[in-house]
Order: structure tokens, then C-alpha cells, then sequence
């Protein structure tokens, strides 16, 4: 032990002394820490990484099942849109039955675009002939504007497919749903010869004659629902 003298005498050397071995156990101390958290981090990021490692894997196999379901769709969209040019086999019938009948002209677009890219020539051929009766227009003028339309004039061309697709409308409420697909077309037609934008004018029309007509529809289904239960209210 050093004399009291000389402590005196030389304090702040010794508070030096003090000072510097109080930061050498500190600086052993933080890197100490250090380690610790970079051995955290190392652990965290694995456990990332591990995480990240299935979500990518489900993700795979959600991604293989959606377009596997796509495909389906497309398919049964594509039977759909050829019967409408009266190639109708056992197999065609069945897969049509499994869908819901109507028009979708984004959903028909995608179809014959899938053919192309499958190389089905042919069948994308029929399927166009088939878009052009079922939205009464080719899918030549409607492809390149179609994915811009407003809305109001994507649900007045659906209207149309379904009047034009579904038997209640082509067969037994032909009369009426002439005048009704003529007026879809004037809209449509004044939409493409607009330029396919969003005029306002147009997008009310169209709204318009989409509320007229599906109130018009909707009172031909009344009707015959009323005549279904006067019937069997009398068997």
C-alpha cells in the first residue's frame, strides 16, 4: 500500500490510475454487451429468416393452387363463350352447367387472351366469334379500351351478355329484351366512337339504361314467379 504521503502528494495521478481502470471494466463490460446483442440479433434474424422461409414456401403453394383454379376458370369460361357459336358437346354442357351463365367481358377478354398465349389458335378463334355475339362487339375493338372503361359501362355490357346468353331472356322474353340489347348497344356504341374514355354524359347514360332495364328485368321475373304460384296454388 502506497504511503498516505504520497497519495497526498500525487492524488491526481492516482485518481488517473482509478479512472482508467473504472473505463477498462466498462469497456470489458460493453463489449461483453456486445456480444450478447449481436448473438441476439444473429438468433432474431434467424428466426426471421426461418419464418420468412415458410411464408415463402405457403405463398408457393397458395400461388400453385390459384393458378390452377384460374386455369379451371378460364377453361369452363372458354366452353362457355364457344357454345354461344353452338359447339355444344356432353363434356362442354357439363363444365357450362358448372358456372354461373352471364356476361363478364373482363373475365371473356382474359379467356381469349389465355388461349392465345396456350397456343389454341382454333379455340381462341371460336371464342371470339362468341364474344362478338354475346357483347356485340369484337373483342378487336373492345380489348385495347376495355380495361379503362368506367364502370357503368362495364356493367351495361355485362347486362347485354346476359340478356343475350340466358334462355328466360333470349326465348321466352325475346320481345322485350330486343329493344332492351339495342339500347345497351347505342351507349356502348356512342361510348367507342367517344374514344372509350370517361364522358361524364355517357357514364349516366349508361347508368341510366342499366337501372331501367334491370327494374324491366326484375318485373318479367316477378311475373313469372306469380304465374309459378297461381299454378300451383290451383295443382
Amino acid at each position: 500500500m502506497e504511503p498516505e504521503s504520497k497519495r497526498v502528494g500525487n492524488s491526481g495521478g492516482f485518481n488517473l490510475i482509478e479512472l482508467l481502470g473504472r473505463m477498462t471494466k466498462l469497456e470489458k463490460q460493453l463489449e461483453n454487451s456486445k456480444e450478447e446483442h449481436k448473438r441476439n440479433v444473429e438468433e432474431q434474424q434467424a428466426k426471421i429468416e426461418e419464418l420468412q422461409q415458410k411464408i415463402k414456401q405457403e405463398t408457393q403453394k397458395f400461388e400453385e393452387r390459384l393458378e390452377e383454379n384460374d386455369y379451371n376458370l378460364l377453361m369452363v369460361h372458354t366452353n362457355e363463350l364457344e357454345w354461344t357459336v353452338g359447339l355444344d358437346d356432353m363434356k362442354t354442357r357439363h363444365k357450362r352447367n358448372e358456372v354461373t351463365h352471364g356476361g363478364d367481358i373482363k373475365l371473356s377478354i382474359r379467356t381469349i387472351a389465355f388461349l392465345k398465349k396456350r397456343g389454341e389458335i382454333c379455340r381462341a378463334g371460336n371464342a371470339s366469334i362468341g364474344f362478338k355475339t354475346t357483347y356485340g362487339f369484337s373483342i378487336h375493338e373492345l380489348g385495347p379500351v376495355i380495361a379503362t372503361a368506367p364502370e357503368e359501362t362495364v356493367e351495361l355490357f355485362n347486362l347485354r351478355g346476359i340478356l343475350r346468353k340466358l334462355d328466360i331472356w333470349r326465348k321466352t322474353f325475346a320481345i322485350k329484351s330486343k329493344p332492351w340489347i339495342e339500347g345497351c348497344d347505342q351507349i356502348i356504341d356512342a361510348w367507342l366512337r367517344a374514344g372509350g374514355g370517361s364522358d361524364s354524359c355517357i357514364r349516366n347514360q349508361a347508368k341510366e339504361e342499366y337501372m331501367k332495364i334491370s327494374q324491366q328485368m326484375a318485373g318479367c321475373v316477378d311475373d313469372i314467379r306469380r304465374r309459378e304460384t297461381s299454378r300451383a296454388t290451383m295443382a
